[in-house]
Order: structure tokens, then sequence, then C-alpha cells
């Protein structure tokens, strides 16, 4: 009968823990997260500015509906201002509709490119450890 018996080995040298390998890190974002990122804000603001045209325009086309009191002028100058509110009005109401437009397909575009960009990998590392009392296996990741 052979018998074996195990004694632990007195160290006066401390034991270093186990450093994690080094897991190689993407760029955390891609050029198409951030072109989409960008795309949504631009997006935005060019829809909030058709919408504050929207808003102009309406005030000018009120102020020439109280003008006139909706149906017809009393002179001819009411007539004349009249016509200037409502063509700025107009003006107005058709770079709110090119805004509010190019606004949602600009920030819909982003939303596209920022879905469809590629996401950070995730890695996972299974490595051997050992130290003087124990024996195993360390798991590190990136999730």
């Amino acid at each position: 009968m052979i018998t074996v018996a195990f004694q632990p080995v007195a160290s006066t040298t401390p034991v270093s823990p186990i450093e994690p390998p080094s897991v190689p890190r993407d760029e955390p974002s891609s050029m198409r997260t951030r072109l989409g990122v960008a795309g949504m804000v631009v997006g935005g603001v060019t829809f909030a500015g058709g919408v504050t045209y929207g808003l102009l325009a309406r005030s000018k086309w009120n102020q020439a509906k109280d003008l006139c009191g909706g149906t017809t002028c009393a002179t001819q100058e009411a007539v004349d201002r009249g016509n200037d509110l409502v063509h700025e009005a107009r003006k107005r109401g058709t770079i709110s509709t090119a805004l509010f437009v190019g606004g949602g397909l600009i920030a819909g575009a982003g939303v596209i490119l920022w879905v469809t960009a590629p996401k950070a990998e995730r890695s996972v590392v299974l490595v051997p450890a050992a130290s003087t009392s124990s024996v195993g296996v360390a798991l590190f990741g990136r999730y």
C-alpha cells in the first residue's frame, strides 16, 4: 500500500491575485451609430423648426382674418395689408412643411442607422487559475 501525504508548504512570499487576461476592447460605438444619433438630433431640430414656422404661419393667418373680420375688408388699405399677411402666412407655411417633412425624413434615417449599427461584441474568456491553496478556473468577460 502506498500512502501519499500532502503538507502545506510555508511560503514567505505573498501570492498575487489572479489578473484577468486582456480582453480586446472594441470601439463602444461604430461610425453608423454616431451618424444615426447625429441624424436623429439634426432631424429633431429640423422637425422642431417646422413646427415653429407652422405656428408663425398660423399667427399671420389669424392676423389677416382679424384685420378684415374673416370675410371682407372695409378699405383698400386693409385689403392690401391683409394680402401681405396672407402672403407671409403662406410663405411660412411652405417653409414649415419643408422643414417638417425634411426633419422627419432625416430623423427616420438616423433611427434606421442607429438600429442597424453593429453592436459591441460579447467576449468571455475561461482561464486556468492556481494558487498555493487552490486550483480552478476563472471566468472573465464583457457583456
